[in-house]
């Protein structure tokens, strides 16, 4: 841990691509940052997923947050040189029925009857979120977030409020608040979040 960590103490459990962000903004801003994982960084869903970035998709309220979600990976990209990162226009093609037929006309690379093609977004990318998930880690471990690689089997409460985690280990890891960030894993009943 190269960082320094004066603020409250934040228990990240679980290693993709959300953890690794959270414990980087959090270690980023002198949070006190410990980030359990049970496997590796990246090992289930963030490991496997197209990474796909669209800076105008949102609407109502959530535009804001599209275009600064993709402003802020493409700045990180340039930043840490970021090898999976690419900037691609999205192509919206409509096809009509099952043949395909005649659609080197339009579109070389497809092989089938395509009645409209159009560009759909300019402003799309593709990142690596394995890639960009390890550099998270890294940049929050340089802010000294601690990496404790572990199973979470439980937590502990206190007048409703979750005090620690369980590892199957047997330890404890206590904190001031605590964010879990386990996909589909998060809900389970042998973590017993929800109480």
């Amino acid at each position: 841990m190269e960082g320094k960590q004066e603020g409250p103490t934040v228990v990240v459990v679980g290693g993709g691509i959300i953890g690794c962000s959270t414990a980087m903004q959090l270690a980023t801003r002198n949070a006190k940052v410990i980030l359990i994982e049970r496997c590796e960084i990246a090992c289930a869903a963030s490991g496997k997923a197209g990474g796909f970035l669209a800076r105008e998709w949102g609407s109502g309220p959530t535009v804001q947050l599209h275009r600064k979600s993709f402003d802020m990976h493409k700045a990180l990209a340039k930043e840490h040189k970021i090898a999976s990162f690419r900037e691609l226009p999205t192509l919206s093609v409509k096809t009509m029925g099952r043949s395909m037929k005649g659609a080197t006309k339009k579109c070389e690379w497809l092989d089938g009857h395509v009645s409209s093609v159009g560009m759909m977004d300019p402003s799309t990318a593709q990142v690596t979120p394995k890639e960009i998930s390890k550099l998270f880690a890294k940049i929050a471990t340089e802010n000294g977030a601690e990496i404790i690689k572990a199973a979470v089997s439980g937590v502990a409460r206190a007048d409703g409020c979750v005090t620690s985690v369980k590892l199957e280990n047997g330890k404890e890891i206590k904190g001031d608040s605590f964010v879990f960030c386990m996909g589909p894993w998060t809900v389970t009943n042998s973590i017993n979040i929800r109480k």
